[in-house]
């Protein structure tokens, strides 16, 4: 650094806002030290006026030799020091410094810096990676994991693991009478977990906002501020107080669903960076959450029928081949209904959908717990009859024949369902679904044929 510009040099600086400039001639043994340096450290220029003395005080515990080697003249390369130091007012800084000795002029010069916010920014960022990989993994979880449970534990999980700080957490969600419960849990007690619920409007954080919370809350001092109603939500599993809570309401279609809440038990613990990612985090939930709904809702509609409830062709010929692959023994029964046509003709087709969603809640009401029904098309139905022969079938069908006697009033009007049905059984008849369909409905047909030469309702097998 020239001495001929150095006075000059270290008045610019001191305008830097978080830099301070110096330099030490080794041939007068003097200090050039531009009075942010003090600034930054906190101390007084007429305290202390020897830069080394200070480099000394400050850095002289670095590891690799640097500061021995700057004090000794062993190096002229550039060379970087960080340390993290309490000024006297006791807040934490960390501090930075860049020097260099010029072998040609006997001087070493260099810069201190306080790098308290770049190393702020620096962890912000840090985390902001962690919660955007834990994001990533939680939109594959989304399609991947289907069950509701541990896909919230797994968001928990993921969410937690990226934000430091955490003793507890949880995800609390509304059902559709306006209560909260909890979906997901770090620490607590799992039967508090299972029993916890509470109304909205009884909530510790929708109190404490007046029911104005659209961001994040950074909540403190709970220990004292908390009401003794709501101490069981803070009983764990690691036996601690928690002291500070964030907690961060959860959004799907501008419309609140839940919170996500995370609790120390250390008190003033979370920051501004902190709350950043929590606001990320709960946006991200939100979005979560909303591709969780069209998932499900896609996966509802690729299984179920949607007028019924029951499940959809498709999906019915998937289960059924799966079955197929333990060898058990079942039988297949396809239903299908009379005169149809003459109800949607006569009263209009939601009539008809009347008649067709109530037949299908019958067909339910007869089947045990591994037995199911799917929609076969139009106003046919089939049935999957687990572990039964033909005799044990027909004694169910004839329960459902005594249900269906009972008129469906659609609109004042009382109509009357018929049906037919066609059985075939697994192995016996055939090992092939398609096989096994095709002879239910050669006998369902032979059935209705029946019907129509005798032209009498319920006579055979109808």
């Amino acid at each position: 650094m020239n001495s001929h510009y150095t006075a000059e040099y270290l008045k610019k600086a001191e305008e830097l806002a978080e830099i301070g400039v110096w330099e030490f001639d080794h041939n007068k043994g003097t200090s050039q030290i531009s009075n942010q340096v003090y600034n930054i450290l906190g101390l007084k220029r007429q305290k202390f006026n020897d830069i080394f003395y200070l480099i000394k005080i400050y850095f002289a515990s670095q590891k690799h030799g640097i500061i021995r080697k700057l004090l000794n003249k062993e190096t002229t390369e550039t060379k970087d020091c960080y340390k993290a130091i309490y000024k006297d007012n006791g807040k934490k800084m960390k501090l930075g410094i860049k020097f260099q000795y010029d072998i040609k002029k006997n001087v070493t010069f260099g810069i201190i810096q306080d790098l308290t916010l770049f190393k702020l920014k620096e962890e912000q960022l840090i985390k902001s990676l962690k919660i955007k990989d834990a994001m990533l993994e939680i939109s594959h979880a989304i399609v991947e994991i289907e069950n509701t449970e541990e896909l919230f534990d797994f968001i928990l999980s993921k969410i937690t693991s990226a934000i430091d700080k955490t003793d507890l957490a949880s995800v609390l969600l509304l059902d559709e009478k306006n209560n909260l419960k909890i979906s997901a849990s770090k620490g607590y007690k799992k039967e508090q977990v299972n029993d916890f619920e509470i109304k909205l409007q009884d909530a510790f954080i929708w109190q404490k906002t007046d029911g104005n919370i659209h961001e994040t809350v950074i909540m403190n001092n709970l220990k004292e501020d908390l009401p003794t109603q709501y101490h069981t939500i803070l009983d764990n599993n690691m036996g601690i107080t928690p002291k500070s809570s964030m907690c961060g309401p959860v959004f799907v279609d501008n419309k609140l669903c839940g919170f996500i809440n995370i609790e120390c038990e250390e008190n003033d613990i979370f920051d501004d960076v902190d709350w950043s990612l929590m606001e990320y985090v709960r946006k991200q939930l939100s979005i979560a959450i909303s591709k969780r709904k069209l998932h499900e809702k896609t996966v509802y509609l690729s299984r179920y029928d949607e007028l019924t409830g029951v499940y959809n062709r498709r999906y019915f010929e998937d289960l059924i081949k799966k079955r197929m692959e333990s060898s058990a023994l079942f039988s297949l029964v396809l239903f299908d209904l009379n005169r149809l046509k003459e109800v949607n003709d006569t009263y209009g087709h939601l009539a008809g959908d009347a008649v067709i969603k109530k037949f299908a809640y019958l067909l339910n009401s007869i089947l045990e717990s591994d037995d199911f029904v799917a929609r076969f098309g139009g106003d046919e139905f089939i049935v999957f009859f687990s572990n039964r022969d033909k005799s044990e079938v027909i004694k169910k069908i004839k329960i459902l024949k005594k249900r269906v006697q009972e008129p469906i009033d659609f609109e004042g009007n009382f109509l009357k369902i018929g049906f037919c049905y066609g059985i075939s059984n697994y192995p016996e008849e055939a090992l092939d679904y398609h096989k096994l369909v095709k002879i239910s409905d050669a006998n369902m047909y032979h059935s209705k044929r029946q019907l129509y030469d005798l032209k009498k309702e319920g006579e055979g097998r109808c």
